[in-house]
């Protein structure tokens, strides 16, 4: 059965590795992003946090991106928290509406965004699903979720 947005030859797996908030220095995720690691890489909410994220993307060019990773605080607790209260507008109206646009601009055609998070879902609707990776924490965590997905060609329809 096709589901829309979703590679055909969509790869799933399942890891195990132990929690941290600095989700890039995890041995498992390292090698993941290297593996897809090709030309420019933009980390949308480095840590520590330097600026909001709708204004960094507003300074870069067009379709200039390669590899987008996108592990934004999952709460605004934790963006109070860990990134000194820089990203609380995150959780405003209106912020992911935006925040899809101006990636999927960003993003060259063909682009990977490597996203972190506690659901499966597209940053938009021009990237397609080519692999998730359930990272189970063990215990009492929450799993992370990791999809990695591709830029088709064409617009931003709606969203699912």
């Amino acid at each position: 059965m096709k589901i829309r947005g979703q590679s055909p030859a969509l790869k799933m797996r399942r890891v195990w590795s132990v929690p941290n908030i600095r989700t890039f220095s995890i041995p498992f995720i390292k090698k993941l992003i290297k593996k897809y690691r090709i030309g420019k890489v933009l980390d949308l909410f480095t840590f520590p946090f330097d600026e909001d994220v709708l204004i960094k993307l507003g300074k870069i060019k067009t379709e200039s991106i390669d590899v987008l990773l996108y592990d934004p605080p999952y709460s605004s607790n934790m963006a109070k928290t860990l990134y000194d209260n820089k990203g609380k507008n995150i959780f405003g109206n209106g912020y992911h509406k935006n925040l899809r646009l101006e990636t999927s601009r960003v993003l060259k055609p063909g682009g990977i965004v490597i996203k972190f998070g506690w659901d499966s879902t597209r940053l938009n609707n021009n990237l397609e699903i080519i692999e998730v990776i359930l990272i189970s924490h063990g215990g009492q965590h929450h799993d992370t979720i990791c999809t990695i997905q591709r830029k088709i060609i064409g617009s931003i329809l709606n969203y699912d």
